[in-house]
């Protein structure tokens, strides 16, 4: 994860955001900067982490000389359901303005979840068809060539399928 302090004002090192910050300040400078400590997982982290604070008194005043303390602090950071995303559509080629209308135009596209082992994928066109080409692996709810598919697929199997769409207007008469 990610730490950032809540300001930096009367502190020396390093005080920049990140997963280790090393800084010296008076007491009440130092206290300021940790009482609002920030700390941000890293993306997609669920599970358990700590923020442990190592603290010299430099060896201060007093007998004794140089003295430490530490303290680790358990977080415990929440998973949560990413949104599926479309990470590519894409026309495959350009038709000629001959090649428009009534001709069928192909696309591809490419989908990813973080956390899905199953998506389930909705593609409707208003005039004419759009249809797959590999089919392999995937559960049609309804046609498998119509002005509206649903199918269901493992991401892999969504990306083999989504490689080859093919959208066929309606023939003007």
């Amino acid at each position: 994860g990610t730490l950032t302090l809540a300001q930096a004002v009367g502190l020396s090192g390093d005080v920049s955001t990140g997963s280790d910050l090393a800084f010296s300040g008076s007491f009440s400078d130092c206290l300021a900067a940790l009482q609002a400590l920030t700390y941000l997982p890293s993306s997609d982290f669920f599970g358990n982490d700590s923020v442990t604070a190592w603290v010299s008194d430099l060896g201060g005043t007093g007998s004794g000389g140089h003295k430490t303390a530490a303290l680790s602090i358990p977080i415990e950071v929440l998973g949560v359901n990413d949104a599926p995303r479309i990470t590519s559509l894409a026309q495959k080629s350009v038709p000629t303005p001959q090649e428009f209308e009534d001709e069928p135009q192909y696309f591809e596209a490419a989908v990813a979840d973080v956390d899905a082992s199953l998506l389930q994928i909705t593609m409707n066109v208003s005039r004419g068809t759009v249809e797959l080409g590999d089919v392999v692996n995937l559960t049609f709810a309804g046609a498998e060539v119509a002005s509206q598919i649903v199918f269901m697929c493992s991401p892999a199997n969504c990306n083999n399928a989504l490689q080859h769409v093919v959208y066929t207007p309606t023939p003007e008469t």
